[in-house]
């Protein structure tokens, strides 16, 4: 932890305020919910991330590859479509695709293996597993026009990376 060197005096009802300038480095916004944890006789404060807001950050990710013209993109946790601009969400995954996950192995999909429906026919396939601290929980898949070359590798672990720590700041 750094030292900021503000020292700050709780009032009568516990309440301490935390100064503007931390509150803008840290992007805090006025009625933002805050968690408090206890960590050896520290108080932690920390931005509370609901499930939804993960899922929000997941969904601006996969706009952004689309936007940009990179590719489509599906996310998957271990049983199910979270989020994609290409196949239907909440849609069950296919025991291949949660072998891959179960596994923690990454797929280059050129045969239509992976089963995500019509939309991805014809299509090459980058399978990359969600892999936190603790354990994997899904995965994301690239899906390209062309052939699947190193490049567009390092893109789906980027892109699993960004995702697992937007997964990570739920707590």
């Amino acid at each position: 932890m750094k030292s900021t060197g503000v020292i700050k005096k709780m009032d009568e009802l516990g309440r301490i305020v935390i100064p503007k300038e931390m509150r803008r480095i840290l992007n805090i916004r006025d009625g933002e919910v805050l968690e408090l944890f206890v960590s050896d006789d520290n108080l932690v404060m920390k931005k509370h991330q609901s499930f939804e807001g993960v899922i929000n950050s997941i969904k601006r990710y996969v706009e952004l590859l689309d936007e940009v013209n990179i590719c489509k993109s599906i996310v998957v946790d271990k049983e199910k479509v979270l989020v994609s601009n290409i196949v239907n969400t909440n849609v069950a995954i296919s025991d291949i695709v949660k072998s891959y996950i179960v596994n923690r192995e990454e797929y280059v999909d050129v045969a239509n293996n992976l089963k995500f429906g019509e939309a991805v026919n014809g299509k090459y396939l980058f399978f990359c597993p969600l892999i936190t601290d603790l354990d994997v929980i899904g995965g994301v898949v690239l899906v390209f026009d062309r052939e699947i070359d190193e490049e567009k590798k390092k893109m789906g672990r980027l892109m699993a990376k960004l995702i697992t720590n937007s997964i990570g700041t739920l707590g």
